[in-house]
């Protein structure tokens, strides 16, 4: 199981490298990689974007990052710790559909036309 996990994470890598360094010479600048959900996970894809030269926003429908792990106050000063590594953190998103663009929404601000990486639980 460990070899497959193996495989599938470098061949995601792979794939996302491929995306941003396509992106960025079609953009002329660094690409804005969103990543969806704002736990463990979604903080780790997070950080691999940015190590891949993206910059790196994390947006979570939740008000506070690692909702599941943490309770409001932990979950606060990790956003903080999060965006003084200059990560933008966007939590109590919503997530839109116009005109075939998906939109994410939070109060005052919606972003769009951004690389999006999901990340899932096996």
């Amino acid at each position: 199981m460990d070899e497959i996990i193996k495989r599938a994470f470098s061949a995601s890598r792979g794939a996302i490298n491929k995306a941003l360094a396509e992106l960025t010479a079609k953009l002329g600048r660094k690409v804005n990689a969103v990543t969806i959900g704002g736990g463990l996970l979604g903080l780790e894809s997070a950080a691999g974007t940015e190590q891949l030269g993206a910059n790196p926003i994390v947006i979570d429908g939740s008000q506070w990052l690692m909702a599941t792990q943490l309770d409001e106050g932990a979950g606060q000063a990790m956003g903080r710790l999060i965006k003084a590594k200059g990560f933008a953190v966007h939590g109590g998103a919503v997530d839109i559909n116009k005109q075939g663009f998906n939109h994410f929404c939070h109060p005052g601000r919606c972003l769009k036309k951004v690389l999006k990486i999901y990340h899932f639980r096996l």
